[in-house]
């Protein structure tokens, strides 16, 4: 509908993280807002939690001041950021066409229908059939020197942290859904400089644990 996802709430937030659409050479996020007391607020809290009215500290905040470098890396890269979006989109495009011959073997490939949506694809993530099916094709990817990701091997209700807090709480949470699905996904490489040479070179690895 011509917006950014950033400009459709009060508050959104991003990560400037090296393998995000818009990506700097380090550790960097913004966060976005029209309200300027959430703004002002959040200016203090990035500098330890500092009033920048009177210059006192009431709130704790944090160490978390983009660096200039890093700024500067992304107001070069802003200019490209539409073009970074269209090939990441280009190249989803093309996994799925290459990979759909998978799906009735239990390959599951993200949507590319999001209308009126659009996705920027930072990841292209999979769900392969089962777990052991998963871990054929990871080891087919190390022995063809291809990266791959999985987000995330422990889902964040079944960390140690959240787990003390659910037993304080009463209990865990069930989530069979999003268990079975961390047993299963699998982030194949997407940038928007990746090769049909190089695409060609992923998906024949992934085909290959198939036997086609």
């Amino acid at each position: 509908e011509g917006r950014l996802s950033c400009g459709s709430s009060l508050i959104g937030c991003t990560s400037f993280f090296p393998t995000k659409t818009l990506a700097c050479y380090g550790d960097g996020g913004a966060i976005f807002t029209d309200d300027d007391g959430l703004a002002l607020r959040m200016r203090g809290l990035r500098i330890h939690g500092k009033n920048l009215t009177n210059g006192t500290y009431d709130r704790v905040g944090a160490t978390a001041r983009l660096d200039t470098i890093q700024a500067a890396i992304l107001l070069a890269k802003w200019p490209y950021f539409e073009g970074f979006i269209e090939k990441r989109v280009y190249v989803a495009q093309r996994y799925h066409t290459l990979l759909s011959t998978l799906q009735p073997l239990g390959v599951k490939l993200p949507s590319m229908e999001l209308a009126p949506g659009r996705c920027a694809f930072s990841v292209y993530t999979i769900s392969l059939p089962s777990e052991e099916v998963r871990q054929r094709v990871q080891q087919e990817f190390k022995a063809s020197k291809i990266g791959f990701a999985v987000y995330y091997p422990k889902c964040i209700h079944l960390q140690p942290l959240f787990v003390e807090e659910a037993k304080k709480r009463g209990g865990m949470p069930k989530l069979p859904v999003a268990e079975e699905a961390s047993t299963r996904v699998m982030s194949l490489p997407m940038h928007p400089f990746l090769t049909e040479t190089e695409q060609d070179y992923v998906v024949a690895a992934i085909r290959r644990v198939f036997g086609q």
